[in-house]
């Protein structure tokens, strides 16, 4: 004897929402984003809205002698003779921070020894 069975269900009741229409969807909104305007917090190449030309795009940086690699060189003349290596070393240095579209100086981070 088989005992599987199945019981038929009765239909659903009829809707009482006819006039229902499901939520409209709707496309999310871009987020603004604010970008710096100058890039004197990095050393590397940063993200920024040009304020020269309002583009936005990565800058480029150099690396330039500046007052913190002329002091660490003056003590390193006084210490030890070597005062030749914050000229070769680029990590005490400037770094100079120009817009890749319109060339413009838009950063500087100064090296500092301390």
């Amino acid at each position: 004897m088989n005992n599987n069975t199945y019981q038929q269900l009765p239909p659903p009741p009829p809707s009482q929402n006819q006039g229902y229409q499901p939520p409209m969807m709707v496309a999310p909104q871009p987020i603004q984003i604010g970008l710096p305007k100058n890039a004197s917090s990095s050393t590397g190449p940063t993200t920024i809205q040009c304020p020269q030309c309002n583009q936005i795009g990565v800058t480029v940086v150099q690396s330039k002698v500046g007052s913190g690699t002329l002091c660490c060189s003056l003590i390193l003349l006084l210490t030890t003779f070597c005062c030749c290596i914050p000229f070769l070393n680029q990590n005490c240095q400037d770094k100079v921070h120009t817009c890749s579209n319109c060339q413009a100086q838009v950063g500087r981070h100064e090296y500092k020894i301390c």
